[in-house]
């Protein structure tokens, strides 16, 4: 699958903006600069440095860093060889920026993610974790009359190997491909992506979907695009305890048609119920919540469903 093309509906290079933000995590460009909030430059610049160095090394075109810091790079100014402005809608305005990733702490993540709406970014992820329930709610209102797609937030990011990577993910564990994957747990995206590419495989596309609650593309959405992508022969579909949306995937997949294999795993079998473990969305609030109920489901959906993660890349050879 084409991160640039069939998936996400944007062509590489592709064009990047950074947002920069409020407190020590990192780079937002937003109004909310002129709220009375500490900011702390030095460690925002570090950041800044840090993580754009290191994505200078793929395809993407990283076009706004840094604006307004008495410490650090002005708006106007050239950072690391790219142009630095101070709003989203400035950078799509004079740069064609059309990808928006966001590091935007919890508290003010929700508005990063509408200004980049707002502005016509057309896909939008968003890294944070622990963005408010009540926040989300929101952006979703907002974002059901603009056309732009959005990843997470709580994610690792997307990826298509040798092509693009908009996220945090370890690309080097990433080979192309044509096993598409789609997770909600980051680490058992690197996990599984792994064991494929030792068996002489590789991914066509991976997507973090993210683990809270309220997300953009969900799980359903995802092995919908992958079903439909002409580069991709099987799919991966990892998900955890909590909420509907590998029992959604799956019903799907029976109504739709089986087109191509899927390996799914779901990972909290063994934890408490009514304890959240690790993500927002992982907790077993029904009977349905469960791994036990979802790996049924899926299994009933003609789903090929692995008991351990060790266990994904040697199913999907076996398939293969």
């Amino acid at each position: 699958m084409r991160f640039g093309a069939s998936f996400l509906d944007f062509e590489l290079p592709l064009n990047v903006a950074f947002h920069r933000s409020l407190g020590d995590s990192l780079l937002y460009i937003s109004s909310m600069l002129h709220r009375d909030l500490p900011l702390n430059y030095s460690t925002i610049v570090q950041k800044v440095y840090l993580l754009k160095s290191s994505q200078l090394n793929v395809s993407s075109e990283l076009l706004m860093a840094l604006s307004s810091c008495q410490q650090a790079v002005q708006c106007g100014q050239i950072h690391l060889d790219k142009p630095v402005f101070n709003t989203v809608s400035e950078a799509v305005k004079n740069a064609d920026a059309n990808t928006s990733i966001i590091f935007v702490p919890a508290g003010f993540a929700a508005d990063a993610i509408m200004e980049a709406a707002e502005a016509g970014v057309q896909t939008i992820i968003a890294i944070t974790e622990g963005i408010p329930v009540s926040d989300m709610t929101r952006v979703s209102q907002y974002l059901e009359n603009k056309s732009c797609t959005l990843i997470g937030p709580n994610c690792p990011g997307i990826i298509t190997p040798d092509e693009a990577k908009v996220g945090i993910m370890p690309g080097f564990v990433f080979k192309k491909g044509r096993v598409g994957l789609v997770s909600k747990s980051g680490t058992l995206t690197y996990e599984a992506a792994d064991q494929i590419v030792k068996q002489g495989l590789g991914i066509s596309t991976a997507v973090g979907i993210g683990g809270d609650p309220i997300i953009g593309t969900t799980t359903k959405d995802a092995i919908e695009l992958f079903m439909n992508d002409d580069d991709t022969d099987c799919i991966v579909m990892i998900g955890e305890i909590g909420g509907q949306l590998e029992t959604d995937a799956a019903k799907w997949v029976a109504k739709n048609g089986n087109k191509k294999p899927i390996v799914g795993f779901i990972a909290g079998e063994t934890a408490p119920k009514g304890r959240t473990m690790g993500h927002a969305g992982a907790i077993v609030g029904g009977a349905e919540d469960t791994a036990e109920a979802k790996k049924k489901v899926m299994k009933e959906c003609g789903i090929h469903v692995v008991d351990s993660p060790a266990e994904i890349g040697k199913k999907v050879a076996e398939i293969l």
